[in-house]
């Protein structure tokens, strides 16, 4: 006697689930994909902001407590600060043609596409002071706000601004 037993996939049964097993993980290999490309370019994202946080951080430190102003344009500004009782000059300055800001000669930041010095007689004004019309200090501002930009990895750009009080001027 024969039994017709049948109890075994087909070689089409096979073949279909095969086809989907494999269309599902196309799809799910796409997905993720995307999933870390958009994580590597929120890792990237992180770095460049941290990174004009600390240069900002840096900057508005060293002019806060500045004593006099050289120099100063809408790109680079000269000022003397007292440390421990000896007057050391000091500039920072944007190179727009490398795109780094420079702190002394020394590169604080690469890849800025933009910074710009504005001078500012009182906090509350919305424009730069009246004599300010080359981008230049006149000596009678106390304020000035630094701006600075870069593209992000996906080219989306980034501006940030800071006001910085220059409370030691002068004194």
């Amino acid at each position: 006697m024969f039994y017709n037993n049948k109890k075994a996939f087909t070689l089409i049964e096979l073949i279909a689930s095969i086809l989907i097993v494999s269309f599902i993980s196309a799809v799910f290999g796409m997905g993720m994909v995307h999933i870390v490309d958009a994580f590597v370019l929120s890792r990237e994202n992180a770095n460049n902001i941290q990174k004009c946080q600390i240069v900002m951080r840096r900057i508005v430190k060293e002019l806060e407590d500045a004593k006099s102003i050289i120099s100063a344009s809408a790109n680079s500004i000269t000022f003397t600060k007292d440390q421990g009782g000896t007057i050391i000059t000091h500039s920072i300055s944007y190179m727009s043609n490398s795109g780094e800001i420079r702190f002394d000669n020394i590169v604080l930041a690469e890849g800025i596409n933009k910074f710009r010095f504005e001078y500012y007689e009182t906090y509350d004004e919305a424009q730069p002071a009246p004599n300010d019309t080359t981008g230049g200090y006149s000596g009678s501002e106390k304020l000035l706000q630094m701006e600075l930009a870069f593209d992000s990895p996906d080219d989306s750009p980034f501006l940030y601004k800071n006001r910085i009080f220059l409370r030691r001027l002068g004194s």
